[in-house]
């Protein structure tokens, strides 16, 4: 008898635990459903809430969608001749408005190129065929914060920043969604280097992917400022812009400036990397009542080369930055130097002072180097300032 009341237990306890895995096996996995849906809820009943406190929500739809398809006047006075990249960005903007479908977009290149510039002067002749778009400056100093109050303000007035432009996105999306709806664009332009705004900003590209609003992002970003984190986001097409050839800039000396001779148009397009700025300021001091000289292009160079050095400003001082000038006398001699090579030479010049690592990454950040973080090798950002590098040394 005592042996079967021990087999009767050992048999409701094998029964129990079985019991047990099936009711784990079933909701075990779905715990994580449950704590996603209550997470969202609260996320609901948060933004909910924060509605209710500003009433102004309630016009940020109507505010929206008369920025969008009123935007100031965005013309560019450097855009004296079009653009070889015109063709290329005017392509994607189009796509990425147009198409429901459409992943969001990230134009990146080399500093004074002409990127700004040119998505100004080709979103100047997209407002004119009712394209919505707004356009913004991203600066440091006014970060996400700066870039939500001029979007939406006066509507959204609160301090949580991130609570309101999802709520504003989701209600112009209840506004104006439809089968047949184009993308409103917001065009953020990085004036200066913020990773952690770019972080922010690639985060909410995909609540809007995913949530399926209305609108795209269009960054503009150097090729510095791109972070890899950034680049390598499945949901941003990135469309890198590349240095324009010298036809152009010989066919802008050639008209606009009215040089023919062959030896000063290889010499300026030379010192001046092909770039609009440079082109400019070469055509604001040229001859216009005589043929124009050497002498005159030995001034022209002088003269780009004073803009760059302002440019540069304080990275060409050797007491503050002693690693600047061996890196650059390294690249004049081999080109390219590894990223490991520039950080050696860093922490040598600096004699290993601490923070030298933060210090390196700011340099690299400027408008003096081009660093390829696919290879992991810097370069001089341009050949202006190659050209530049090589006499002021």
């Amino acid at each position: 008898m005592p042996e079967s009341c021990t087999l009767l237990r050992l048999t409701l306890a094998g029964v129990v635990v079985a019991l047990f895995a099936m009711f784990w096996t079933f909701t075990g996995p779905l715990s994580g459903y449950w704590s996603g849906y209550s997470a969202f809820k609260s996320m609901e009943v948060s933004q909910k809430t924060y509605e209710q406190q500003y009433p102004a929500f309630e016009t940020v739809a109507e505010t929206l969608q008369d920025k969008f398809h009123h935007p100031p006047s965005l013309s560019c006075t450097n855009a004296i001749l079009q653009h070889p990249l015109e063709g290329v960005v005017e392509k994607w903007i189009n796509l990425t408005w147009a198409r429901s479908d459409s992943l969001h977009l990230l134009f990146y290149g080399e500093a004074m190129l002409g990127k700004s510039c040119t998505i100004r002067k080709v979103l100047d002749k997209l407002a004119r065929a009712n394209v919505p778009f707004f356009y913004h400056t991203y600066q440091s100093e006014r970060g996400f914060d700066g870039f939500v109050k001029d979007m939406c303000a006066p509507a959204v007035v609160g301090p949580d920043k991130l609570e309101a432009f999802e709520i504003s996105m989701r209600k112009y999306a209840d506004l104006v969604r439809s089968p047949k709806r184009n993308n409103a664009l917001l065009v953020i332009d990085f004036a200066t280097t913020d990773l952690n705004g770019l972080r922010i900003l690639q985060t909410y590209a995909k609540v809007i992917h995913h949530e399926s609003y209305p609108v795209r992002f269009v960054f503009v970003a150097s090729e510095a400022q791109a972070p890899t984190t950034f680049q390598a986001s499945q949901r941003i097409e990135q469309v890198r812009l590349t240095e324009s050839d010298d036809t152009l800039a010989r066919a802008y000396l050639q008209q606009y400036v009215g040089i023919q001779d062959e030896a000063q148009l290889q010499e300026i397009t030379q010192f001046t990397g092909s770039i609009f700025k440079y082109l400019s300021e070469v055509r604001s001091m040229w001859p216009q009542d005589r043929p124009g000289t050497d002498a005159d292009v030995q001034a022209a160079k002088k003269a780009v080369f004073s803009v760059i050095e302002r440019e540069l400003g304080h990275l060409l001082e050797p007491r503050i930055y002693p690693e600047v000038v061996e890196i650059c006398k390294q690249l004049i001699q081999h080109n390219t130097l590894s990223l490991s090579t520039i950080y050696e030479i860093a922490e040598t010049n600096t004699k290993g002072s601490e923070g030298f690592q933060k210090r390196t990454e700011y340099i690299l950040s400027q408008n003096l180097f081009l660093v390829d973080q696919g290879s992991g090798t810097v370069s001089f950002q341009n050949r202006a300032t190659a050209s530049f590098m090589t006499e002021y040394l």
